[in-house]
């Protein structure tokens, strides 16, 4: 009985730990995608406002939402990113098989320039 529930236990702390994680993700999903909902709702109120002035060829968008439009795309890139940072640094395993994946696909390319170079040597030879 008592391995029974060591082994819940364990089960429970490593589901608790993949709830922390996602959370995690879902966290900073929603902060980075946060500043362009906010942006296209203001467009979208805005919209016959923002081409009246077109119209009248003055600026459309005022400075600050050109400013917050870059910071959202840089909050947008960093969320495309950030997953594979929060997965190495709570994982272990993951962090461990992504070495290895990685290392496998550098010696491909070493293994793929040294045949690259040895049929050059052989060009040069005949």
């Amino acid at each position: 009985m008592a391995v029974v529930s060591e082994r819940n236990a364990r089960r429970r702390r490593v589901e608790d730990r993949l709830a922390l994680l996602f959370m995690g993700i879902v966290g900073v999903f929603f902060i980075c995608n946060l500043p362009r909902i906010l942006l296209n709702l203001y467009e979208a109120s805005m919209v016959e406002r923002m081409l009246a002035c077109q119209d009248q060829r003055r600026e459309a968008f005022p400075s600050w939402v050109m400013a917050t439009t870059s910071l959202s795309h840089l909050l947008l890139a960093v969320n495309s990113s950030v997953n594979m940072v929060i997965y190495c640094l709570w994982n272990a395993q993951f962090r461990k098989t992504a070495k290895r994946v990685c290392s496998l696909i550098c010696c491909r390319d070493r293994r793929r320039d040294r045949k690259a170079q040895v049929r050059l040597a052989n060009i040069d030879c005949i």
